[in-house]
C-alpha cells in the first residue's frame, strides 16, 4: 500500500508538470522502469490460472514473437512497456482485492489532486498572457506540448471525481465530508478545461462512457452518477459564460479549438493498407512513422495501433482476454447483484472505462504513457470492484496516513501551480521558464 501511495503522488506530479525527458516519449527511457515491473510478472501467475491464464500467455507470447521478428531497442522497451502495464495493473488488483475502501480512496485523492492542480495551473496560463492580448493553447494547456495528451485523461478521470461528489450516510463514504467540496470544485474545473481543451473525441467519450455504465448497470444504480455530471456541466457552462464576458480573450480559445478535418479517415486507410501487407504479425512495434507516410506518430485508433505493432494475431488474443475480463454481460450480472449504494464505484470505474476505451478509437490513448497507465490502473480497479472477493478487515489508521501522504502532494502540487511562474512561447518576447514540459523545445513554429 505505502508503494501505492508513492506511485499516485509520483502521477500526480508527472501529470501537474510533465517534467522534460531528454528522449522522446516512446523512446528507451521506458525500459529501466519496465525491466523492474516485469519481474513482478511472477506474481501474477498466482492471480491468474486455467483457461485465463492459457490466453494471457498466448498474448505475452504473439506479442513477443511480432516484436523478435523486427528487432531494436525501442521495440524492446516498447513491448517491455505493455508487459509493465501488465504487472501494474495486477499489482493494484490485488491490493485492491485486500483493501478496496483504501485503494479506493487514494486513487479518487490522485484524481481530484490532478483535476485541480491542472485547474490551477490552467489560471496561471490565462492570466499569465492577458497583458499580451494573446492565449496560446499551448500555453493554456501548460502541463503537455499537446493540448490532446491532456484531453486523453478527461473521460478517464471525469466519472471518478463525479463520485467522489456523491454523499453517503455509511463510512464507506466516497470522500470524506470536509473534503467532499473538493471532489465538486474537481469536477467543476475538469468540466470548465473539457470546454477549453475543444477535444470533441474527449466531449463524446466521456458521454458516451457514462452512458454505456447506466446501461450495464441500470437507471437505479447509475443515475446519481449522471446526476453529477450532469449539474457539473451546468455549473460549468454558466461559469464559462460569466468569465467569457470578463475575459473576451476565452472567446479566442473557442475559436482555436473548433472542430475541424482531422484526416483521421485517411490516416486509417493507409493503415489498413499497410496492414495488409503484414497482418499476421504487423510491423513490430513503434515503427508506424517509418511506415506511413504521414505526420502522426500513430494511427489514432487503440485497435489499429496494436495491430500495427504486434499484428492481428497478438489483437484477436488482446480482445478474447478483454471480452473474458470486462464483458459488459459479466459486468451488468454483478453490479446489478449489488446494492445501490455498492454499486456506485463499480458504475463509475465503468464509465471511466468504456469511456477511455470510446476515446482510444480516435486517439492515442493506448499509446500515451500516461494515457496507458491511467487506462491500466481503472481497468485494474474495475476488475477488482466486480470480483467475488472475500471481506476483508478494515485498516482505518492506514487509511488516514494514505490520505494524508496524498494529500500533502495535493497541497504541494497546487501551491506550486500558483506560485511558479508559468512557461511561455509568445512569438513578441522571451519568457524564462521555471519549469519546461516535454516536447516544448520545438515552440515556437
Amino acid at each position: 500500500m505505502f508503494l501505492m501511495a508513492v506511485a499516485a503522488v509520483g502521477l500526480v506530479y508527472l501529470v501537474s508538470f510533465y517534467p522534460p525527458v531528454i528522449v522522446s516519449i516512446h523512446d528507451v527511457h521506458r525500459l529501466f522502469v519496465s525491466v523492474v515491473l516485469v519481474a513482478s510478472l511472477l506474481g501474477v501467475l498466482g492471480v491468474v490460472r486455467g483457461v485465463q491464464l492459457g490466453w494471457l500467455l498466448a498474448l505475452v507470447a504473439a506479442m513477443g514473437v511480432a516484436t523478435a521478428w523486427q528487432p531494436d531497442v525501442t521495440g524492446a522497451a516498447l513491448y517491455l512497456s505493455w508487459l509493465a502495464l501488465l504487472a501494474w495493473g495486477w499489482y493494484v488488483y490485488r491490493h485492491t482485492v485486500a483493501q478496496p475502501l483504501h485503494v479506493r480512496r487514494l486513487w479518487l485523492w490522485v484524481a481530484v489532486a490532478i483535476a485541480l492542480a491542472y485547474a490551477v495551473r490552467t489560471g496561471a496560463a490565462i492570466t499569465a498572457a492577458l497583458p499580451q492580448q494573446e492565449v496560446l493553447l499551448k500555453e493554456v494547456f501548460l502541463g503537455f506540448g499537446h493540448l490532446r495528451h491532456f484531453a486523453q485523461l478527461i473521460p478517464l478521470l471525469l466519472p471518478l471525481l463525479a463520485f467522489g461528489c456523491l454523499p453517503s450516510g455509511t463510512r464507506n463514504a466516497p470522500m470524506p465530508r470536509p473534503y467532499r467540496p473538493l471532489a465538486m470544485l474537481a469536477l467543476l474545473g475538469w468540466c470548465i478545461l473539457l470546454w477549453l481543451n475543444g477535444s470533441a473525441g474527449a466531449f463524446y467519450g466521456s458521454l458516451i462512457g457514462v452512458a454505456v455504465a447506466v446501461a450495464i448497470a441500470g437507471w437505479q444504480r447509475g443515475r446519481a452518477l449522471v446526476l453529477s455530471v450532469l449539474l457539473a456541466g451546468m455549473a460549468a457552462v454558466l461559469v464559462i459564460i460569466a468569465l467569457d464576458h470578463l475575459v473576451p480573450l476565452l472567446g479566442e480559445i473557442a475559436q482555436s479549438t473548433r472542430v475541424e478535418g482531422s484526416g483521421r479517415l485517411a490516416i486509417w486507410a493507409d493503415t489498413l493498407r499497410a496492414l495488409s501487407e503484414r497482418p499476421l504479425l504487423g510491423w513490430g512495434p513503434d515503427r508506424f512513422p517509418t511506415v506511413i507516410d504521414a505526420r502522426p506518430a500513430h494511427p489514432h485508433n487503440a485497435e489499429l495501433a496494436f495491430a500495427m505493432d504486434f499484428g492481428l494475431v497478438a489483437l484477436a488474443l488482446l480482445l478474447v482476454v478483454m471480452w473474458r475480463w470486462f464483458s459488459p454481460l459479466r459486468l451488468a450480472r454483478r453490479i446489478r447483484a449489488m446494492p445501490v449504494e455498492a454499486a456506485q464505484w463499480p458504475v463509475a470505474l465503468t464509465a471511466a472505462a468504456f469511456g477511455g476505451l470510446a476515446h482510444a478509437q480516435v486517439s492515442g490513448v493506448t499509446v500515451m504513457p500516461l494515457a496507458q497507465l491511467v487506462l491500466a490502473i481503472t481497468l485494474a480497479l474495475l476488475l477488482a470492484s466486480v470480483s467475488e472477493a472475500p471481506p476483508v478487515l478494515s485498516y482505518p489508521r492506514l487509511s488516514r496516513v494514505v490520505g494524508a501522504v496524498v494529500g500533502a502532494a495535493l497541497a504541494v502540487a497546487v501551491l506550486a501551480s500558483a506560485l511558479l511562474h508559468p512557461c511561455g512561447f509568445l512569438a513578441d518576447r522571451d519568457v524564462s521558464c521555471s519549469i519546461t514540459p516535454a516536447f516544448w523545445e520545438q515552440y515556437p513554429s
